[in-house]
């Protein structure tokens, strides 16, 4: 509540962002002409273009062919619907976008944690196995508390799911959360 004091407190001592949805064209298509953006494979997810926003991420890990890893064969090699993660990282200019915004917050501004909420599944990813000690506390915390308050009187309940440390590698294309942790991390990505 706007009342309660350990919230002004926290809403006092910290700064929020959000990116509330990173496919604005794609969700505005589903919504006002469903038939046209789907697919046999389900909902289109992708951007206009047919990369999915969600793989095409640079991160540290997202080298996903190297010795012994390979492209999985969910992942469109062509842009199509969903699972095509682009030519390249960081190719699509509504992730350059996105990218440029975490960055502000991430490095200039210095973020203690992200949250990456999926209203599409109800899960709440937090962290990463290669992220610091500190990062991976503080987001495990918050994600904690939000996910109280997310599934406080409500009968769909959002799930804690833990990010796969090796996501980017395992051949599916890095997401928002190996970006960000990988920035926050030091990395540095150049065009």
């Amino acid at each position: 509540a706007q009342t309660d004091k350990a919230t002004m407190e926290l809403l006092k001592n910290f700064k929020y962002v959000a990116i509330p949805i990173i496919n604005v064209d794609g969700r505005e298509n589903l919504i006002n002409n469903p038939s046209a953006w789907t697919t046999s494979a389900g909902m289109w997810k992708a951007y206009v273009n047919g990369t999915d926003g969600k793989r095409n991420f640079p991160g540290v890990l997202s080298g996903e062919v190297r010795k012994g890893n390979f492209v999985k064969s969910t992942i469109r090699l062509k842009p199509s619907g969903d699972n095509y993660s682009g030519s390249s990282a960081g190719s699509c200019s509504e992730t350059q976008a996105v990218m440029k915004y975490l960055y502000h917050y991430i490095v200039v501004e210095k973020a203690l944690c992200l949250l990456d909420l999926h209203q599409q599944g109800r899960v709440v990813y937090a962290g990463k196995g290669w992220a610091t000690k500190v990062q991976e506390n503080i987001s495990n915390r918050l994600r904690t508390n939000v996910l109280r308050i997310l599934n406080s009187g409500n009968r769909s309940k959002y799930n804690i799911r833990d990010d796969e440390p090796t996501y980017g590698l395992n051949g599916t294309g890095s997401t928002i959360t190996d970006y960000s942790i990988s920035v926050a991390s030091g990395a540095k990505f150049s065009p």
